[in-house]
């Protein structure tokens, strides 16, 4: 390959990297939030919590009061984690499970979004 190729894909590979550890931290910032809310409400809650099916689904939180499962999603979702996004909403619905979805940009309104989630399920909090 010439030097020019081989800058131009050493450019492209970095900026691909950088793309992906901004969505990371985005990510992880939105997970630190939701975990110092539900600390702050007095929620008990698991991180990383299992389905109740035999295939490996986790929610990103669960409470146990109310049994309610929370998923925080990016805002750009790869192709695998789309598919486990609506497969998980396909079991939650199934299963009769009661569900949260937090979305990209709701982190900065998780009283609202996580109040009326939750007292839609009679907690109050």
């Amino acid at each position: 390959l010439h030097n020019q190729t081989k800058d131009y894909l050493l450019r492209l590979y970095l900026r691909i990297q950088l793309q992906l550890a901004h969505q990371v931290l985005l990510v992880l910032l939105a997970l630190t939030r939701l975990t110092v809310w539900l600390y702050l409400a007095q929620l008990t809650h698991a991180y990383r919590r299992a389905l109740p099916t035999e295939e490996l689904l986790l929610a990103d939180f669960y409470l146990p009061v109310g049994s309610v499962y929370i998923d925080c999603w990016g805002a750009e979702i790869a192709a695998d984690q789309l598919s486990s996004r609506l497969r998980k909403r396909e079991i939650y619905h199934e299963l009769k499970l009661r569900s949260i979805d937090i979305n990209a940009g709701d982190e900065e309104r998780l009283d609202e979004v996580l109040g009326r989630g939750l007292l839609a399920f009679g907690i109050r909090c």
